[in-house]
């Protein structure tokens, strides 16, 4: 069992209900792309004050999920209170599977606790008595909602990181983005137009792809972003979580699967704090003929990633063993050293890893 808790803010009525809800992918196309996302009720609560403590129980909509996600599940949690709804997106690693290695994932799937962000502010929701008493009804609720593809999927180069390699003979940065690429990356959502009006909805953690594996060696004296083309699709809503509906017909975009070709981003990342790594106290060492590959953290949250019709999509990657820095060094390379940012860190930890001579 898995509990999400968090706190729903100022509730626009007496009381409200929390609506837990899982994601599946169904009637996926031969581009892998799902032409189909099922938002599945799991667990609800009701609720008087702002504050709640869902415990979502083991169930096979949830297995499913999980399954989907290599040990990852993305939750919608919905809020209703009055006339009035809020929602977002919340991923949450279930199992190692979900980020192996990744030392904040693994702290999560031990503590079973999912923190739940602030929520966006409320809507209006349907007005309809039976729509109502269905939302507001205590221990669920009839259905979830069933987000349907809304014209073709859309490919743009999407920030996933920064490389930082030492200007030194034969030292170089292999950038992993294999099949399980986790990729955390902001839903847009809008309540009633397919091209305007997005809003940022919670998050969602892309563990599925469209090509094996991928990923660029780039050589000495790096200091470059590294991009990736990653595949969306609008979805049209049906269903009595969808965010106001019936009253309007809401619409959403959000990452569906990734082509694993890492390629050069544009612009400069900012510069190693430190000068050089050697003024970390808290450094990795790179000596001649040898490999660092040790990176275990989220990465750096990067905010204009990709866009797409006016929503500017957020995310950043979380190391693992599909998704890593790999540092190499040839036998006539000199001794470099890996570091992160002014932030008490090791490098293993570091959202941005330097390297220095």
């Amino acid at each position: 069992m898995v509990t999400l808790a968090g706190s729903a803010g100022t509730l626009p009525a007496a009381s409200a209900t929390v609506v837990v809800e899982a994601e599946l992918a169904e009637n996926i196309n031969a581009a892998g792309v799902p032409q189909t996302l099922e938002d599945v009720p799991v667990a609800t609560q009701a609720i008087t004050t702002g504050s709640f403590s869902v415990p979502v129980p083991a169930s096979a909509t949830l297995a499913q999920a999980e399954l989907q996600g290599h040990g990852n599940v993305n939750f919608n949690v919905v809020v209703v209170s009055g006339t009035r709804m809020t929602s977002q997106y919340v991923p949450a690693p279930l199992t190692p599977a979900a980020a192996p290695g990744n030392k904040a994932a693994l702290a999560v799937v031990a503590d079973k606790v999912i923190q739940v962000p602030a929520f966006p502010a409320y809507r209006e929701a349907s007005a309809a008595p039976a729509q109502q008493s269905a939302l507001n009804a205590t221990p669920g609720i009839a259905s979830g909602c069933t987000w349907k593809a809304w014209g073709s999927d859309y490919q743009d180069a999407t920030r996933i990181g920064e490389v930082h390699v030492a200007n030194a003979t034969g030292v170089s940065d292999t950038f992993e983005f294999s099949n399980q690429n986790d990729l955390t990356i902001t839903v847009g959502l809008s309540g009633s137009d397919p091209e305007y009006g997005f809003t940022a909805s919670g998050t969602i953690t892309l563990t599925n792809s469209l090509k094996a594996g991928g990923g660029t060696t780039f050589p000495a004296g790096t200091v470059q972003y590294a991009d990736d083309n990653t595949v969306y699709q609008e979805y049209q809503g049906d269903g009595d979580t969808c965010p106001g509906w019936p009253l309007t017909t809401p619409y959403k975009i959000q990452a569906v699967g990734s082509e694993d070709d890492v390629f050069h981003g544009t612009n400069t990342p900012g510069v190693n704090p430190w000068g050089g790594c050697l003024n970390d106290s808290l450094h990795a060492v790179l000596p001649p003929h040898s490999y660092w590959d040790f990176d275990q953290s989220k990465s750096q949250y990067y905010s204009g990633i990709a866009s797409w019709y006016g929503f500017t999509f957020g995310g950043s990657d979380g190391f693992t063993t599909d998704v890593q820095h790999d540092y190499n060094s040839t036998s006539s390379s000199p001794t470099t050293y890996i570091c992160g940012p002014k932030d008490g860190l090791t490098a293993p930890e570091s959202p941005i890893l330097y390297n220095t001579p």
